[in-house]
């Protein structure tokens, strides 16, 4: 319990010539009191008993008096001190506090930053078990200090945006030596290893940003950037992020963005040579997909399984080439959609841009400009009179006539 502190004024110690003065003074007193009251008293010898029995109650009144004001003052004396004590050792335990928090700090950061230094060494290694070792360093970190999950998640995306060091196939010939063999082999083992190692990274990113496991999910990662990187079998799967940065990233095998929430997607100029799906996503912000190629099955439709991919801000696709299948069907487009230049392989399929939900018919384009929607070619939009918007096929009725809706 806190004591309060004791700030009114001091009080001096008395002496001990001090203390012989008062009762050098009682007993003066004392001594003129009974001459008085003898004085007063007379010759009778009662009057006389009673004036002395009087003076010297008096005197034992005063000087018990005085016991007691001396009495009273040593223990306001001993609870001041003893409060002074107290705050004293309240002051000393509160150093010592901020002292051994001082030092903890100090002991943390410097591991940290040794835990730092060892990891990016690790990393570094040409061998790849050392940079899985790294890599597990790093996740220990974070998993421990959510205060380190951003940065862990920077080092990790950093790692995964360097080129892989896997080394080319090349044919062997005849006259090979045995030299060439060697090193061919050797360079085919490191590919192979040195994809392990970008899968775990990558599996480190699936694990913690998906919140399927409440002890592994790290909400303080909100930026992920992995430009230009090389995936295989990636996943983001239920993750939240402000920002998701793909721009020139290669995708390859499966990937998987369902039901992701994001503010801010950038997937410009990616190549993606596996299927992938954005089922049940909500892209808050912008997203933008401009100038991207995609070999395989891109899924942005409903089902029994997923909604449609929402697209709450703009949706740019200019210039994005879809090789393989593309369904939109049931996609929700709050904030416009610019396809212009975009190409459909034919023969594919309906991308279902017939149950397209538009939601805001006139939204602009945040680029500069201003630019209104722009429809796949062979497509246009037809509001109703509730306001609602879809996309119809535009069809030719003969050679001779106009395009109609």
């Amino acid at each position: 319990m806190a004591v309060s502190r004791y700030e009114g004024p001091s009080l001096r110690a008395l002496s001990w010539r001090a203390v012989a003065a008062g009762l050098v003074v009682v007993a003066a007193g004392t001594v003129g009191l009974v001459f008085w009251l003898l004085d007063v008293a007379g010759d009778d010898p009662a009057r006389r008993l009673d004036a002395i029995r009087t003076a010297f109650t008096a005197g034992l009144t005063t000087g018990g008096t005085l016991a007691l004001l001396l009495t009273a003052r040593r223990q306001w004396l001993q609870e001041r001190t003893q409060i002074h004590s107290e705050h004293v050792a309240e002051d000393n335990a509160e150093r010592a506090e901020r002292i051994a928090a001082a030092n903890l700090h100090d002991a943390n950061e410097r591991r940290t930053t040794e835990l730092y230094i060892k990891a990016a060494d690790q990393l570094g290694s040409v061998k790849a078990p050392v940079r899985l070792a790294g890599l597990y360093a790093l996740e220990r970190l974070g998993q421990e200090d959510p205060r380190q999950r951003q940065m862990v998640a920077k080092i990790v995306c950093s790692y995964l945006r360097m080129p892989p060091s896997a080394f080319a196939s090349r044919p062997i010939s005849s006259s090979a030596s045995g030299d060439d063999l060697a090193a061919l082999q050797d360079g085919e083992l490191e590919g192979r290893a040195e994809l392990e190692v970008r899968k775990a990274a990558q599996g480190l990113l699936t694990e913690h940003l998906s919140p399927g496991n409440a002890e592994l999910h790290w909400p303080e990662v909100d930026a992920v950037d992995l430009t230009g990187a090389h995936l295989e079998d990636f996943s983001l799967q239920r993750a939240s992020l402000k920002s998701l940065t793909l721009n020139n990233a290669t995708f390859v095998g499966e990937s998987w963005f369902t039901e992701i929430a994001c503010d801010l997607l950038l997937v410009q100029g990616v190549t993606v040579r596996g299927p992938i799906d954005f089922r049940g996503a909500t892209l808050n912000g912008n997203a933008w997909f401009a100038g991207s190629r995609f070999e395989a099955s891109v899924r942005f439709n409903t089902d029994e399984f997923f909604a449609g991919t929402h697209f709450v801000g703009f949706a740019s696709f200019r210039g994005c080439a879809f090789d393989g299948r593309a369904n939109f069907s049931g996609a929700r487009l709050s904030g416009g959609a610019d396809f212009t230049g975009s190409r459909f392989e034919p023969g594919l399929g309906d991308p279902g841009f017939g149950e397209v939900i538009v939601e805001n018919p006139v939204m602009e384009s945040p680029e500069v400009g201003h630019d209104r929607s722009v429809w796949p070619e062979g497509w246009s939009m037809v509001t109703g009179a509730s306001g609602s918007a879809r996309l119809r096929r535009r069809r030719r009725r003969s050679s001779h006539q106009t395009l109609e809706g």
